[in-house]
């Protein structure tokens, strides 16, 4: 028999240290990403139903394998961490093209996946070379890259880290947040969603080092409060959009960047534990590693506490399986420890 639904105003932000939410959402990131890997590029309903890590076929990967998600989101964490505050462009692209070229903050000491608008970019980047005029760069990636048609979600599945360091003033988080996506997705449409989702995640942070009680209905008047700059971002998320009573036959799980975001909030605000989300997430298939990492950054932050804490909504059973079988975690756990530490 069904059960009823917990109202949005009945399901409560887990309190933990803060240290705790920033470090374990980037785990939280790399689980989904691992977990929603196998079911990557599968239609929905094509596979068997995903709730254990599974090899991932699609690369010849073993279970636990992060792909280019997490690794694009570790290196824009470690640009944060570097001394130019915000990281610059040129920084950023040096690092992913680390990743792309040589393998840097790979699960497997290579780059075996990458998407077709951040590959572009980083070719941009790399021809410019090292003495470039930088502005000038990014210039031509705007113009090569901006249009609708490249509107992916290659940046918003690495944003994360800018809401988990900068969250004490929203206001330079989602001006941070919307400079990061130009480098390789300068498209509207891109830097207003890694925008908003920086919002929330900030938002979550702040309530926490305030102390305040909150709720998810409270965490989606903060998205409907968002000012879209982007029309269509906002008529699909917006308070009039009624994306979340959308069946789940509608909700599309592309690599286009609205679908991205819009199914990772439907199916956060649709679920009650961090587990339960990310296996709806990634059986929704198509671009499940990536919707799942989405997924994964935001829940985490908000589902997160002690990893010895009883009940929890966040380490459940299942979810301490997958940090075991996770591959290579203590590279995301010293990448997620710098991310506090610079905040200290």
């Amino acid at each position: 028999m069904a059960t009823t639904p917990t109202p949005l105003s009945d399901q409560l932000l887990t309190f933990s240290p803060l240290s705790t939410k920033v470090q374990t959402s980037l785990l939280a990131l790399a689980l989904s990403d691992a977990l929603g890997g196998p079911a990557e590029f599968k239609p929905r309903g094509t596979f068997p139903h995903i709730s254990t890590m599974q090899p991932n076929r699609n690369f010849n990967l073993p279970p636990g394998t992060w792909t280019d998600d997490t690794s694009m989101t570790l290196c824009l964490a470690r640009a944060i961490t570097s001394p130019s505050k915000p990281p610059i462009p040129a920084d950023q692209a040096k690092l992913y093209l680390k990743w792309y070229r040589a393998g840097y903050l790979s699960a497997i000491g290579h780059c075996f996946d990458i998407g077709a608008t951040t590959r572009a970019a980083l070719h941009i980047w790399e021809g410019a070379g090292k003495k470039a005029d930088m502005a000038a760069v990014q210039q031509q990636v705007r113009e090569k890259l901006g249009g609708r048609f490249q509107a992916g979600n290659g940046s918003l599945m690495r944003v994360l880290p800018v809401g988990l360091v900068y969250w004490r003033d929203l206001t330079v988080a989602m001006e941070v947040a919307r400079a990061t996506s130009e480098v390789t997705h300068p498209a509207g449409m891109c830097r207003d969603a890694c925008a908003v989702y920086t919002l929330l995640v900030g938002s979550i942070l702040g309530a926490v080092a305030r102390g305040e009680r909150m709720s998810k209905a409270q965490l989606l008047e903060v998205l409907y409060g968002y000012e879209f700059q982007d029309e269509e971002l906002g008529a699909v998320l917006g308070r009039e959009s009624g994306f979340l009573e959308l069946p789940v036959e509608s909700v599309k799980t592309s690599g286009y960047v609205l679908h991205t975001l819009e199914a990772a909030l439907w199916v956060f605000f649709q679920t009650e534990s961090f587990e339960e989300g990310v296996v709806r997430v990634v059986n929704l298939g198509d671009d499940a590693d990536t919707v799942a990492a989405v997924y994964g950054g935001l829940a985490g932050v908000w589902y997160a506490d002690e990893l010895e804490a009883e009940g929890s909504l966040f380490w459940t059973e299942g979810v301490r399986r997958w940090r075991e079988e996770l591959v290579q975690r203590k590279v995301v756990e010293d990448v997620a420890k710098a991310l506090w530490e610079i905040q200290k």
